[in-house]
């Protein structure tokens, strides 16, 4: 039953998929989406952003559902409803599309009304984690072919990559050529770059950490801790379990602890046991990257950005053995993408955190050697050349006219 109804699916979308590629595609229109219609924060919205405040004479839209905050675009991208019929529409005419993780960003329907568009998947992450088509269980041939198929069918043409490493994860997890391949970083690490708004970042920080009953001042130093989900559901480690010495630890330092877990794995709850330790999971991430002295996460691709800012990342890596075998999977060996200390048990988690707050540059060397590796494309001109690529492709449709965009 499953399978007739997934090979229904596949069947409607090569349909429409095949409709939409003789429709004729306006390349001054932009259409943006990220995280299936339910956010508006990542590398999409700056790059949305990007756009506006850099090429005006672009018709730019944001796909959204509803009651989703987008008021961190710029006033020049209009906001559609992804759920409503009329947007349609702008999805067929719409020449070129950005998005975050897929078509789902724009529609929830098994449908792709963007053939004979410029695709252009920016990601949210450098991989160290298994993704994509290397994610599935390859153990169900069935599932594991159809979904393959129909994500092949659908996915975007070019893809961004931050350094050859990366390619080669996106030419077996996507079945990209290097063809496809965008050579730029990720446009919402271009935050890091600019003095100015990396302190309006701390400032927005310090101001949400007061209205979620953090301290009103003494904050000398902001730790933040963003993990990964577990696809098995396994809890990830939570700093609200801490004994009183470490919270005593932190109030003694002027230090403020801020939790935020991945997006599938978000919750409200903070800790009843000081204002020292918070759970605050609606927070632009980019943005709290900016504030933090320090960044402590797993698996998760948040240290790759992180990177940019030259500051302590600790890795709290108590369930390698497990997640690399038997969860997700990863494409590295602790070895090869550790960029600072990794304890796996929570005395030696203080003690390096401790250690770090000290020292900052105690692995300094160490992140030199993953940054060079790992983005070896990211620096401040990421979004113009991000731009220059699809303005490159869309000059090389033949049966449009050339200077469509300038």
């Amino acid at each position: 039953m499953n399978d007739t109804k997934n090979m229904n699916g596949l069947f409607s979308k090569l349909m429409i998929s095949v409709r939409s590629r003789f429709g004729k595609r306006d390349y001054k229109t932009w259409l943006f989406g990220e995280w299936f219609g339910n956010r508006c924060c990542d590398n999409s919205l700056y790059f949305a952003n990007y756009i506006a405040e850099n090429h005006p004479g672009i018709k730019l839209y944001w796909a959204a559902n509803s009651g989703v905050d987008t008021s961190l675009l710029d006033k020049r991208v209009k906001v559609i409803d992804r759920n409503d019929e009329s947007s349609i529409d702008i999805y067929k005419k719409a020449g070129v599309i950005i998005m975050n993780q897929g078509i789902g960003d724009f529609t929830d329907v098994a449908a792709d009304y963007f053939s004979g568009a410029i695709t252009v998947n920016l990601w949210h992450g450098v991989p160290w984690k298994k993704i994509l088509i290397d994610s599935i269980d390859k153990s169900k041939l069935t599932e594991y072919f159809i979904i393959k198929g129909g994500f092949l069918l659908t996915r975007a043409k070019y893809f961004l990559s931050l350094s050859d490493e990366f390619t080669k994860v996106l030419k077996t997890s996507g079945g990209l050529r290097t063809r496809n391949i965008i050579r730029a970083g990720y446009p919402r690490n271009s935050l890091f770059y600019d003095d100015q708004k990396v302190s309006q970042a701390r400032e927005k920080i310090i101001e949400l950490i007061a209205e979620k009953g953090g301290p009103q001042s003494d904050i000398n130093k902001i730790i933040v801790y963003m993990p990964t989900f577990r696809d098995s559901g396994a809890e990830t480690f939570s700093f609200n379990s801490m004994v009183s010495d470490f919270r005593d630890y932190l109030e003694e330092k002027g230090i403020v602890l801020v939790e935020k877990k991945h997006y599938e794995d978000q919750t409200e709850a903070g800790s009843d046991k000081s204002d020292r330790i918070l759970n605050i999971p609606d927070c632009n991430a980019p943005e709290l990257l900016a504030a933090a002295d320090m960044l402590i996460t797993d698996y998760s691709s948040c240290f790759f950005d992180y990177l940019v800012l030259d500051r302590p990342v600790i890795h709290y890596i108590y369930d390698y053995e497990y997640y690399s075998k038997d969860d997700r999977g990863l494409y590295y060996s602790k070895e090869d993408v550790l960029c600072g200390d990794a304890p796996e048990t929570v005395d030696d988690l203080v003690m390096y955190i401790k250690e770090n707050l000290d020292d900052p540059d105690k692995n300094k060397i160490l992140r030199d050697k993953v940054r060079d590796r790992f983005l070896k494309y990211e620096d401040s001109k990421s979004c113009e050349r991000i731009y220059r690529f699809i303005v490159r492709k869309i000059k090389s449709v033949d049966r449009y006219p050339k200077g469509t965009v300038r």
